[in-house]
């Protein structure tokens, strides 16, 4: 018989919830994120190798780095020229 393990169903809902979030911000970046996510949720799912997973994972960390790095520009931006028109 086939097990299915809770935490794999799991990690593949909430990766499935978090493309429905990134798609309602409408951020490329994020898109991306969750598309990956959901990919290396139906992988471990699979049991594929570790090894691959984990540079999907470090793909996913450094894509997330950058989008808080865009996003902080972003908010100093919008401080700036608040600060100005004031």
């Amino acid at each position: 018989t086939t097990f299915i393990g809770g935490t794999r169903v799991l990690f593949i809902f909430s990766s499935i919830m978090l493309i429905f979030i990134a798609a309602s911000r409408r951020n490329a970046l994020l898109i991306i994120i969750s598309a990956i996510n959901f990919i290396i949720s139906i992988m471990i799912w699979l049991d594929f190798d570790a090894n691959i997973t984990a540079i999907m994972r470090i793909t996913i960390a450094i894509l997330a780095i950058i989008y808080y790095l865009k996003n902080d520009e972003l908010l100093e931006d919008c401080k700036l020229s608040f600060v100005v028109q004031k």
